[in-house]
C-alpha cells in the first residue's frame, strides 16, 4: 500500500535515516500535535474487579503503544505547509503492509470503553483492541490530513522496501535538492517537484 511521510529538510539526518535504514521512527502519543490525542471516555461505571483490571489494561497499552503518522495523500497544501516546513521539505512515498496500517476515522464523539468491554474475547484482547480503537480516531478538524497509522512497541517500524520516490516542496533550496541526489546515487530513488499550479498542488 502507497503512503506518504512529511518530513523538514533542517533535520536531514532524519530524512536520510528513513531512506537509508528503511525504517520509520514511532513516537508517543503524548508528543503528537493534537492535545486531544487519546480523548476517550470510559463510559458508565461498570464496578467489580474485572472492569478496574481491563481499564488497567488499556491505559498500559495506551502508554506502551508508539504511532508512526503517514498520510495517503501528496496534493493538500496544508500538509506541505504544516509537515513539510512551509514547502521547503519532502514527502517520502513508502510501501507498508495493508494488513499493518490504521486508517484514521475521523469523529467528534470520543471512543467508549464500555463498547469494548462488551465485545468478546479475552480481557487482554478487548483491552489491545480498545487502546488501537481510541488511538485511531480523531476530531473531524483534522479530516484534511487522510492520515494512515502504523503501531509498534517500539521506537521504529522498519520497512520491507526501500522507499523509491521522495518528492520536494516547490521551495526546496536547490542546494538541499543536490543533497538528496548524491544521496540518491547508489539508490533506486526517484526524484520529483511539486508544482503549484491555480486552485491545485501537483507532482
Amino acid at each position: 500500500m502507497q503512503a506518504f511521510k512529511f518530513r523538514s529538510l533542517r533535520t536531514f539526518s532524519f530524512v536520510a535515516d528513513i531512506l537509508v535504514s528503511q525504517r520509520l521512527y514511532c513516537c508517543k502519543s503524548e508528543v503528537l500535535n493534537d492535545v486531544r490525542e487519546a480523548d476517550y471516555r470510559e463510559g458508565y461505571w461498570q464496578g467489580g474487579r474485572e472492569w478496574d483490571l481491563f481499564v488497567q489494561e488499556v491505559h498500559a497499552e495506551l502508554s506502551t503503544l508508539r504511532i508512526c503518522s503517514l498520510t495517503a495523500t501528496i496534493n493538500n497544501h496544508l500538509l506541505w505547509a504544516h509537515y513539510a516546513d512551509g514547502y521547503t521539505g519532502v514527502a517520502i512515498e513508502v510501501d507498508v503492509n495493508e494488513q499493518s496500517i490504521t486508517p484514521v476515522r475521523y469523529d467528534d464523539e470520543p471512543a467508549a470503553l464500555v463498547t469494548f468491554w462488551q465485545c468478546r474475547g479475552t480481557r487482554k484482547r478487548r483491552a489491545i483492541a480498545a487502546a488501537r480503537a481510541i488511538l485511531s480516531r480523531k476530531y473531524h478538524e483534522w479530516k484534511h490530513e487522510e492520515e494512515l497509522r502504523l503501531f509498534s512497541k517500539s521506537d521504529y517500524a522498519l520497512l520491507s522496501d526501500a522507499p523509491r520516490r521522495v518528492i520536494v516542496g516547490c521551495r526546496t533550496q536547490p542546494s538541499m535538492v543536490q543533497e538528496l541526489l548524491v544521496l540518491f546515487q547508489e539508490r533506486d530513488i526517484r526524484l520529483e517537484r511539486m508544482v503549484v499550479a491555480v486552485g491545485h498542488s501537483s507532482c
